[in-house]
């Protein structure tokens, strides 16, 4: 059973590889790697408060174990509640269970709690986002300003309805490169996607999202929207399908403000060009397709994934009834997982990649 939840959970099919661990538990309760993997899956599927539970029973069953600490402030972290960080490094400490990684998860939760040491800090709230800067008040509120447009736009496609609390997303935005570089060095443990050009980005540990002064405006707000869709959908969907997320970031990217939202569906040549001089992944292995898997090959992957988005938007009607329904069941709580099989079933990939291909060739004439 153990063995079947590690396999369906690598394959991010989450509820049955919840059912998988849930067996072996009840064969052996005290079995802390099954205990760990529930906490992750009830985590990946947006059940935070049981993940926690089953991680805090990990604790409880095997205290000298340093394993169960790192995940208890993982668990911490990804659910925004870096002030329990500290109690699961005393509760380590106590129990006799050193970790390095713990004095790393340690430093993520005060950067999450105070984000960086400026020597003069700017700020402005608006009604979704704080913003914090170390260049004036006016960035702050034309970043928050600019901000609210994209946010607008996110919710008029992606309407979660889930209790927010009043949390305010938090942004940082720098006055230039140095300062950005020197926070973000150590993010590579910390749930985050390091580019070496990158002009921004979105950590799901720190739950912030953190821009540097680009001379370019225009590009410096395209940033703003690709990792502010990050941002928001984190809050909803933990752990979404790595092409949904960045497919839709690329999406919001290229989105023209108009009035109070984003004027949206607009075509991007150099995405069109790079899916016709290079074969793309086969829709099987691209929709599974890990992390790591997908960034090493970032032109093609961002590529095809604003390609698929693109296509269930504004493509044949059928498409778009599958996305109105994609919508439904992500908005109503389904787990991002099984929703997009359903909305794009393996049985059927063979004739949607033809699909593909026929828009993109629509999409590829002047």
């Amino acid at each position: 059973a153990y063995m079947e939840a590690m396999v369906l959970g690598g394959l991010r099919q989450h509820t049955s590889a919840l059912e998988a661990v849930e067996r072996c538990l009840e064969l052996e309760p005290a079995f802390v790697p099954a205990r760990l993997m529930q906490g992750h899956l009830l985590a990946a599927t947006g059940r935070w408060d049981d993940a926690v539970k089953a991680v805090v029973r990990a604790m409880a069953d095997q205290p000298l174990t340093p394993d169960v600490y790192e995940a208890a402030a993982i668990a911490a972290l990804r659910h925004g509640r870096p002030e329990a960080v500290a109690k699961v490094a005393r509760a380590a400490l106590t129990g006799g269970a050193s970790s390095p990684k713990l004095d790393a998860y340690q430093k993520a939760a005060l950067k999450a709690d105070r984000g960086p040491t400026w020597a003069r800090v700017y700020d402005h709230e608006s009604e979704h986002y704080h913003v914090f800067s170390d260049i004036d008040s006016a960035t702050c509120k034309e970043a928050a300003r600019k901000l609210e447009v994209a946010n607008r736009s996110f919710r008029e496609t992606l309407p979660f309805s889930a209790e927010e609390d009043g949390r305010r997303f938090k942004v940082y935005l720098f006055g230039g490169r140095k300062g950005f570089d020197t926070y973000q060095k150590d993010l590579g443990i910390m749930g985050s996607r390091l580019m070496p050009s990158v002009a921004g980005l979105y950590s799901t540990w720190l739950k912030q999202l953190l821009i540097w002064n680009l001379p370019r405006r225009d590009a410096m707000m395209k940033t703003v929207r690709h990792e502010g869709f990050h941002q928001y959908l984190d809050r909803f969907i933990t752990d979404p399908p790595v092409w949904f997320n960045e497919g839709l970031a690329e999406y919001y990217e290229l989105g023209e403000p108009k009035g109070k939202t984003l004027r949206l569906g607009q075509v991007d040549m150099n995405h069109v060009a790079t899916l016709a001089s290079k074969p793309r992944v086969p829709l099987p292995a691209f929709l599974a397709m890990p992390s790591k898997a997908f960034y090493k090959r970032a032109p093609q992957s961002y590529a095809q994934a604003w390609a698929l988005i693109h296509m269930l938007r504004h493509g044949e009607p059928k498409y778009r009834e599958r996305w109105k329904q994609l919508v439904k069941d992500l908005t109503e709580g389904a787990d991002a997982y099984d929703a997009l099989s359903k909305a794009l079933p393996p049985p059927e990939l063979e004739r949607i990649e033809k699909d593909l291909d026929k828009y993109l060739r629509k999409l590829a004439r002047p």
